[in-house]
């Protein structure tokens, strides 16, 4: 009878030590990536025009973002381009094109002009006298209040630089990119 105990309580044993189950557990990361909402536009309907108005050959028409009053060998109906950026309070980088050249629409015989820009930013659109220049490289900023405004402007010379030929008349246009990325 003890041998009968014995044998049943090791095999009960044995079946406990059997049945028992290891348990692990392991970490799973969970992320996303939500898109930010944001926008570049024109302020105001179309201002996202530059233009010089008429000009003369033999200038170098200079059309400055900061104060309008103080562009040189431009017309008198002169516009800067006004762009609004919106979105939350994020870091963003502005570049832009070094320069573009202007065709004629006289056509490939006429003179071309080349354009630089000129850009200035600041984070309030009555800010535009105390605004800071936007380098061709890259300019970070941090959107406050949830604005930013660009003033473009810029100049108008020959092609190998210098004042405009007396041959250039005619109109001219192009357009020109303005990047901005989100940090």
């Amino acid at each position: 009878m003890k041998s009968r105990i014995l044998t049943l309580a090791v095999l009960f044993v044995a079946f406990a030590v059997g049945t028992t189950q290891a348990q692990q557990t392991s970490d799973v990361s969970v992320s996303a990536n939500v898109l930010t909402t944001f926008d570049f536009t024109e302020f105001g309907g179309d201002d996202g025009v530059v233009d010089f108005d008429e000009v003369i050959p033999g200038s170098s028409p200079n059309l400055e973002p900061q104060d309008l009053g103080s562009s040189i060998d431009v017309g008198p109906a002169a516009t800067l381009a006004l762009l609004q950026m919106t979105g939350p309070n994020i870091e963003i980088t502005i570049a832009h094109d070094e320069n573009l050249t202007l065709n004629s629409s006289l056509g490939p015989s006429a003179s071309d002009l080349l354009y630089t820009p000129v850009i200035f930013g600041a984070q309030d659109e009555t800010d535009q006298s105390s605004s800071t220049q936007i380098v061709q490289g890259g300019y970070t900023v941090t959107l406050q209040d949830n604005n930013y405004f660009l003033w473009v402007g810029g100049t108008l010379e020959a092609p190998g630089g210098g004042e405009i030929p007396a041959t250039a008349g005619g109109s001219y246009s192009g357009e020109f990119n303005i990047t901005v990325d989100i940090n």
